[in-house]
């Protein structure tokens, strides 16, 4: 009797699934890039889905099973949303061997522990401190400092609403050349992902034999 029922339970679930339908679902983004999005969709679909790709009016097209595009649906409506605005706060610290009085701030304080384990650092002095409130998709292009800039891409990060993204940040020295022309001298390159609402901390260079090091510490929050 047992066996039966398992043959029964087998035999209707198999008709079941074949019985299923792939369906075909479009959907024009409005707010965040359809390539930026396929990574994660393609994780989604079933081994028989298929998405395809319109650039020129930022859409999908995914044909797979109803329960898959349900996943896809409900992805889709939590992060094509209106971009947010965000407040970045920036400092800009000279970390040196010296014995003169920091200024140091709370936020320092976990980063000396950190630095002494590496380089023992004892001094810490605040060169300048910005603020910039932006979209994502805004190219910043900041002074900070007497002598430096630092630029970067603001980007939302797709799957964390959380994080977000400072792509090709560069912090540059500015020095004038002959007839006071601007020169600029790259000293970093990187990306970086910032978690809202907390603080994050970035050397941006280093001299063993000055004893110095110049040091970002961010904290971003939404408007």
């Amino acid at each position: 009797m047992v066996m039966f029922y398992r043959i029964i339970f087998i035999i209707l679930f198999s008709s079941f699934v074949f019985c299923q339908q792939r369906e075909i679902h479009y959907y024009e983004l409005k707010y965040v890039s359809a390539t930026e999005v396929l990574p994660f969709l393609e994780k989604m679909i079933s081994s028989e889905g298929d998405i395809r790709y319109q650039p020129v009016k930022n859409s999908i097209q995914v044909s797979d099973y109803p329960e898959r595009l349900r996943l896809i649906q409900d992805f889709i409506k939590k992060i094509d949303t209106p971009p947010q605005k965000y407040k970045i706060s920036i400092k800009l610290f000279e970390a040196s061997l010296s014995q003169t009085e920091s200024t140091v701030t709370k936020e320092m304080e976990g980063l000396k522990i950190q630095l002494k384990k590496i380089v023992p650092y004892s001094s810490y002095k605040l060169l300048d401190e910005i603020s910039v409130e932006a979209e994502p998709g805004a190219y910043i292009n900041q002074s900070i400092g007497k002598d430096y800039q630092i630029t970067f891409l603001l980007k939302r990060f797709i799957g964390n609403p959380k994080v977000i993204k400072l792509l090709d940040l560069e912090f540059s020295k500015i020095e004038k050349g002959e007839k006071n022309v601007k020169i600029i001298s790259p000293m970093m390159k990187t990306s970086l992902n910032l978690i809202l609402d907390r603080t994050q901390i970035l050397g941006a260079s280093s001299s063993q034999k000055e004893g110095k090091a110049l040091i970002f510490v961010f904290f971003v929050n939404s408007k």
